[in-house]
């Protein structure tokens, strides 16, 4: 995820970003809403979203 740091400072700069960028940005997003909606109510015993690499 540290690439993320230097996505945000080319969005920060106002850059475009590229479609493997932007790819990946989606998918640690994804992961990030995935990983807020987990339950962890049954812990130790919670089930944690895979992060897949883009």
């Amino acid at each position: 995820m540290a690439s993320i740091s230097l996505i945000q400072l080319k969005l920060q700069a106002g850059r475009k970003l590229t479609q493997a960028e932007t790819t990946r940005l989606n998918a640690v997003l994804d992961y990030i809403d995935a990983v807020a909606a987990t339950d962890t109510s049954t812990a130790p015993d919670v089930i944690w979203p895979a992060l897949y690499e883009v």
